[in-house]
């Protein structure tokens, strides 16, 4: 688990620094990281190779990354927006 959220803090980063105080749905927060790359073992990837070489698959795997952090960010409406905890 904590190897895990050390892999995806710097997204999480991003993430909050994008949505500053805004809530904000997570659809435009996947067209905002599709722009971005991440460092993953000395390569770049996209936000869903990360989340893919974490096990997070499928649709809500944004959400679910989300969730491993709990004291940054906060699902809301239904796990369809996000906003800082």
């Amino acid at each position: 688990m904590t190897k895990k959220r050390d892999k995806l803090y710097d997204m999480i980063e991003i993430i909050q620094e994008f949505i500053g105080g805004r809530e904000v749905s997570l659809r435009s927060l996947a067209t905002h990281l599709a722009k971005q790359r991440f460092d993953l073992d000395g390569q770049q990837k996209t936000y869903k190779e990360l989340l893919r070489s974490q096990s997070l698959l499928g649709f809500g795997a944004l959400a679910d990354a989300i969730r491993l952090f709990p004291q940054m960010l906060k699902l809301t409406k239904e796990g369809f927006y996000v906003k800082r905890a």
